[in-house]
């Protein structure tokens, strides 16, 4: 009795598992058949742009800064 009852769920455990695994490998097909048939288009253009630039807006090192808040501007140096 040990024994039938051992080979049944060694049957049933190898019986999910390729059953399990045959889904796995048709899918696998479904995708590789799809992708050929359909090839993706083209995003050479579109998308992210290449160069990302800085959200602060600080300047560069290097760069000559006003020791004055408001980038040096006083009431004397406005036009009018």
């Amino acid at each position: 009795m040990i024994t039938d009852v051992s080979l049944r769920l060694i049957y049933l455990i190898v019986d999910g598992f390729l059953s399990w695994l045959i889904e796995l490998l048709v899918l696998r097909h479904e995708v590789a058949v799809l992708g050929r048939t359909n090839p993706k288009p083209c995003l050479a253009g579109l998308g992210r742009p290449r160069t990302v630039r800085r959200a602060d807006p600080t300047p560069p090192r290097g760069a000559a800064q006003s020791p004055l808040p408001g980038g040096g501007a006083t009431a004397g140096s406005w036009p009018g």
